[in-house]
């Protein structure tokens, strides 16, 4: 017989975090450890793929792609710890080159960052360097070349062209 049964868990919150869970909990007519547990079930769905041990290497670009900005500076994750995260026991066929787990640790660190990090293959194209490089031309760099290039590989360099803002 499983336990489902709820358990008691202490964590330690700053003063602002508790006035702010506190006046959210009173506008929607809750408890306060109702927005705690909705906080957590969010972040917990919203990073499922790396609760999942078997989900490694270019499979993880695209929840690290959408939570490098938050998650990466606040746990304060390093280029290596990220390459950790993403390549232990991956097949080079699915490993993520370090000169993309750079950038997504600059990206992570301040979006404007990625500017400073390597330059993006364009695949037969060439590379491209550019001190117009932001977080949306990373990902879409990322998902072009790990994911959607991986299934057509015959693609244009259209498919991966870095998305500029105009």
């Amino acid at each position: 017989m499983r336990d489902n049964r709820k358990r008691g868990l202490s964590i330690r919150l700053g003063e602002a975090d508790i006035r702010r869970m506190k006046i959210l909990a009173e506008r929607l007519g809750v408890k306060d450890s109702d927005v705690l547990r909705y906080a957590l079930k969010m972040l917990l769905q919203r990073l499922a793929p790396l609760c999942d041990p078997s989900i490694r290497g270019a499979a993880l670009i695209p929840v690290l792609v959408d939570n490098a900005v938050d998650l990466l500076p606040y746990f304060e994750c390093d280029a290596k710890q990220l390459d950790a995260i993403i390549n232990t026991g991956v097949d080079p066929e699915h490993r993520v080159s370090s000169e993309d787990i750079s950038l997504l640790t600059m990206a992570g660190a301040r979006p404007s960052y990625g500017a400073l990090g390597p330059s993006i293959s364009r695949g037969a194209g060439g590379s491209v360097s550019s001190p117009a490089l932001t977080s949306e031309s990373i990902s879409h760099h990322l998902y072009g070349k790990y994911l959607f290039g991986k299934t057509n590989e015959g693609a244009s360099a259209e498919s991966t062209t870095i998305a500029r803002d105009k």
